[in-house]
């Protein structure tokens, strides 16, 4: 009924580097890596119903078809194909535990009083999946970067603008977005969810929605708190470019990306960060960020090139959200927005 020891571990090796995996091709857009990792998710075994509860696959198996699926071609193929997955696993893990879909609606539509307890073999199923959560959590842990970080004594002033409007860290002069962590929050970002009250697997604790008072007040001024930072329900329209953006925190922490520190995630450590703290986790937080949104960054260059490549001249372009508002959006969470000299700049670097 259910797989060997060594089966288990190493099944939950592979769903461990297959979410890992997803999540970053998913982030960077790379639908052919993304192509591979669903075929090979298509040929191994089913997992138990309380791995796949445990590991963050199936979410990030979902985002994949929240992200594809609206243009046709290879992105319905995405979409189709991970849906696929999801829904065999779910049906082998039904019949695994010894559920039957047909009997169950018979007995429901019977009125039956019977005991609904679990048989024997059933509930030898139900303890052998502890042990299973108990081995993927203890691989996850050893994937993850759930280490301890150390944060330093000294801090560092607020950052300064620059005559190009970037804020200057001068112990990281490479590092320059040009929104403040309040321009961020009072832009409109995050579908108005970011610092809910969450259960972070990396700390294994759960957070209140009141996370957000450790920053200063005007930071919030004049927002609905209740819509706008702490909202349990994802909502487009609070977004400036009113698109979905963005992962789920279950895709950010099995691909690696939190830490014990700020176990919110990216703009949860650039709140701090830009507020003096220095810790040993700020070299790996500034890469991601120079990966997204530093000169030659992913998806800074991606705007940047449909602006130049638009038909209208670059300072009405950067005006017509029209032009991949789910990009711009992206950007504003990691503390960019696009201006008219980093468009000619860049503009330059092109000819």
């Amino acid at each position: 009924m259910s797989m060997p020891a060594a089966s288990i571990k190493a099944l939950t090796t592979q769903l461990v580097d297959s979410v890992s995996s997803l999540g970053k091709a998913l982030e960077s857009g790379n639908e052919e890596k993304i192509q591979d990792i669903l075929t090979t998710l298509q040929e191994i075994p089913s997992p138990p119903v309380e791995l796949l509860k445990t590991a963050p696959i199936v979410q990030t198996l979902q985002s994949v078809s929240k992200k594809y699926g609206s243009t046709g071609g290879v992105d319905e193929k995405l979409k189709s194909t991970a849906k696929a997955i999801i829904a065999k696993w779910k049906e082998d893990a039904k019949k695994s535990a010894g559920i039957d879909d047909d009997k169950e609606k018979k007995r429901k539509l019977d009125g039956s009083r019977k005991s609904t307890r679990p048989t024997k073999e059933v509930k030898s199923y139900n303890e052998e999946i502890i042990h299973d959560t108990q081995e993927l959590k203890s691989v996850m842990k050893k994937k993850g970067t759930a280490s301890k970080i150390t944060t330093y004594e000294e801090r560092q002033p607020i950052p300064k603008r620059n005559t190009n409007g970037e804020l200057v860290f001068p112990d990281y002069p490479e590092f320059r977005p040009n929104m403040t962590p309040r321009e961020v929050i009072q832009a409109g970002s995050f579908g108005g969810t970011y610092y809910r009250a969450i259960y972070s697997s990396v700390t294994q604790i759960q957070y209140d929605d009141k996370q957000w008072e450790e920053f200063p007040k005007d930071w919030f001024e004049g927002l609905n708190i209740k819509k706008m930072v702490t909202n349990q329900n994802y909502n487009n329209a609070v977004n400036k470019y009113k698109v979905p953006c963005g992962g789920d925190l279950n895709m950010w922490e099995s691909s690696g990306w939190i830490t014990d520190i700020d176990p919110y995630g990216w703009y949860q450590w650039y709140c701090r960060f830009y507020l003096g703290r220095r810790c040993s986790d700020d070299d790996r937080q500034i890469s991601r960020g120079q990966g997204v949104i530093g000169k030659k960054g992913r998806w800074r260059s991606n705007l940047m090139n449909k602006i130049l490549q638009n038909a209208k001249k670059p300072e009405d372009a950067i005006e017509d959200y029209k032009i991949s508002p789910k990009v711009r959006q992206l950007l504003q969470h990691w503390g960019y927005t696009v201006t008219l000299r980093d468009v000619l700049a860049y503009q330059k670097t092109k000819k």
